[in-house]
């Protein structure tokens, strides 16, 4: 069922507004997308003819709009005008698509070289020699949730814990030696 109003708000940039409805004085949202292709953008105040729906929200919007106060002299665009221009819209969509994707790998590709790159050698000077110095083993282990002494299984996890791990409970006198009566007894 049509209804008849005025466009009460509209934003250019956004390319959305409200109608004030003649019947009940309910405002409704409109799309750009609700007006008829090829047309010049509403202007407030303007009289429109429209058709209530109810959006994926649940909130009615106005849809299928016609402009009974615009210039019935004007025709419309050729439909062949028409058929080109949704063509060049789909084509410039695809290509901004397109070069999105690449940028993105490009800078996906970027990250994980230099990420994964190891520093420059450092040469040891003092001693004059080439050699790298001594990279520490890789911890066997590594922090899970466990706080406590009764879930450790060595002094060595117990201090890994401690060193390394959030709100673990395993140095009661604060001495910096974790789990005393268990494990780090001497």
């Amino acid at each position: 069922m049509r209804q008849e109003g005025r466009l009460k708000k509209w934003n250019d940039e956004r390319g959305f507004g409200f109608i004030t409805a003649d019947r009940d004085g309910s405002d409704f949202f409109v799309h750009i997308s609700a007006f008829p292709p090829g047309e010049r953008n509403p202007k407030i105040g303007e009289r429109l003819s429209f058709e209530i729906d109810t959006g994926p929200d649940g909130k009615k919007r106005a849809i299928c709009i016609s402009c009974p106060e615009r210039t019935a002299s004007r025709s419309p665009a050729p439909a062949h005008r028409q058929a080109r221009t949704t063509q060049q819209h789909t084509k410039r969509t695809w290509s901004k698509f397109v070069l999105t994707l690449v940028a993105v790998g490009l800078a996906v590709a970027a990250y994980q070289k230099f990420s994964a790159q190891p520093l420059a050698p450092s040469t040891n000077t003092f001693y004059g020699t080439d050699e790298k110095p001594a990279t520490p083993p890789a911890s066997r282990f590594q922090c899970d949730g466990r706080e406590h002494c009764s879930q450790m299984t060595s002094c060595d996890e117990a201090k890994f814990f401690l060193r390394n791990c959030p709100n673990t409970k395993m140095d009661g006198d604060g001495d910096g030696t974790p789990c005393e009566a268990q494990w780090c007894s001497h």
